[in-house]
């Protein structure tokens, strides 16, 4: 029967475990720095006064859209065509604000005679961040309280398709 052998234990050389002891240091202290900054990594929208986000707008064709109590929730641009055959809700992302997304209704309106309303998110041109109560007040009386005069529909290209 063979005999085990006693293999010394394998030693890291002192200059390795060093060179592995500070390169650990330099990773957390990167840790620490991208957890303290990290809040700066974040977009931070734009804020305009009413009268530049009124100026801007008039310059894409678009107009405030308002909620019943009267704020400010976003832009729209009417169909020039009447009546318009829908409605399109426009909803954005990629640090744009409501108008900067005025090619949407220009290329949405060469499809087709629509309204077109462009939610601006809260902090967003001269919208306040922090809302103390819904931008909807009134109480609702249909599924969606501030919607268009009538509700969106939303379709597909392809009229067989299901939606």
């Amino acid at each position: 029967m063979p005999t085990p052998q006693n293999h010394p234990p394998s030693k890291i050389p002192p200059w390795l475990l060093a060179l592995l002891w500070r390169l650990l240091r330099i990773y957390l202290l990167l840790c620490l720095l991208v957890t303290l900054f990290q809040r700066h990594l974040l977009y931070h929208p734009e804020v305009l006064t009413p009268s530049q986000v009124d100026i801007q707008a008039h310059a894409q064709q678009l107009e405030r859209w308002r909620n019943p109590a009267g704020q400010p929730i976003g832009m729209k641009r009417l169909s020039p065509r009447q009546p318009a055959k829908g409605q399109i809700l426009v909803t954005y992302g990629n640090e744009n604000s409501a108008i900067d997304c005025a090619s949407y209704a220009d290329d949405l309106q060469s499809l087709g005679a629509f309204d077109v309303f462009i939610l601006e998110y809260p902090g967003y041109e001269d919208r306040p961040a922090n809302q103390p109560k819904p931008a909807c007040s009134t109480p609702p009386t249909k599924p969606f309280p501030c919607s268009p005069p009538t509700s969106p529909r939303i379709s597909s290209a392809n009229p067989s398709a299901p939606v």
